[in-house]
């Protein structure tokens, strides 16, 4: 069976209770039958995938199309942080090399059951974080449904060298039912939306405006007003996961280094 689950910082940053509930009185054998196959490990899967994808839909509410949303990259940032300490750490202490690995493991479940439900935010924001340096120098051996996993995405969402732009392609091309069943990954929206505003702002300085330009930014505007207008009014909690600075890691606290990235890499030093 199954017993490693989110640790207990993992659970305070995913906003999920520690708390076990009292069983109920009225025994139902269908669900007696279920529990058999249905584990803690199981539930945390399930609170973390819900969670994550209800800040994910926070965050198009909370996008503003005028500015750069800086406030909501620093967010997306902070996530993909916090989630390679999980992965490294717990507590005060930097993890052995096989407690990484089913740390791993756990969040690539997340992502999976994300993909499965739709959330290609939550699914991209685990595969960025599990294609960070400190994780790949690790060598660790996948599972064959990770691999399979993270083969999908990559045909689906393309890789990170031209900033996932098969994702924008797709979503582009996608008809209404698939969208109102998709939540594409806010990232790789914000990244190219930015870009190509830059890019804008250059031509119009040189006397040039680009038609395909401004329809592109367009779309991209439009993608993020219609995932507003989809989840605005649900006010749903952002996830410490999100919110929390990472620089507030124990473990972060106590290396030297200037900046987190080679902080990071300090504890991969250390790794056994």
């Amino acid at each position: 069976m199954r017993n490693r689950v989110l640790s207990e910082e993992g659970c305070r940053l995913f906003n999920i209770s520690l708390e076990i509930k009292e069983p109920c009185e009225k025994i139902c054998l269908k669900s007696l039958f279920l529990s058999l196959f249905h584990t803690d490990y199981d539930d945390k899967i399930e609170l973390s995938v819900k969670q994550l994808k209800n800040t994910g839909s926070q965050l198009y509410v909370d996008a503003d199309i005028k500015n750069k949303n800086s406030n909501i990259s620093k967010m997306i940032n902070n996530a993909i942080t916090n989630i390679i300490l999980l992965i490294l750490t717990e507590n005060e202490k930097i993890l052995p090399k096989q407690r990484i690995k089913r740390n791993i493991h756990f969040y690539l479940d997340i992502a999976n059951n994300a993909y499965k439900t739709g959330d290609l935010n939550t699914a991209n924001l685990i595969r960025t974080a599990i294609n960070n340096y400190a994780i790949t120098n690790l060598k660790i051996k996948y599972r064959k449904k990770d691999i399979k996993l993270l083969n999908i995405l990559n045909k689906n969402l393309g890789d990170f060298k031209n900033g996932c732009l098969l994702h924008i392609k797709n979503i582009f091309e996608q008809k209404e039912k698939e969208k109102k069943r998709i939540l594409p990954s806010l990232m790789v929206i914000l990244i190219h939306l930015n870009k190509n505003k830059e890019y804008l702002k250059w031509y119009t300085k040189n006397g040039k405006v680009p038609y395909k330009l401004k329809e592109q930014i367009n779309k991209l505007e439009n993608i993020i007003k219609y995932y507003k207008n989809m989840y605005n009014g649900n006010n749903y909690e952002l996830i410490s996961l999100y919110k929390e600075d990472p620089e507030n890691n124990i473990v972060i606290k106590n290396l030297e280094g200037n900046t987190i990235s080679i902080k990071i890499g300090n504890i991969v030093k250390k790794i056994k």
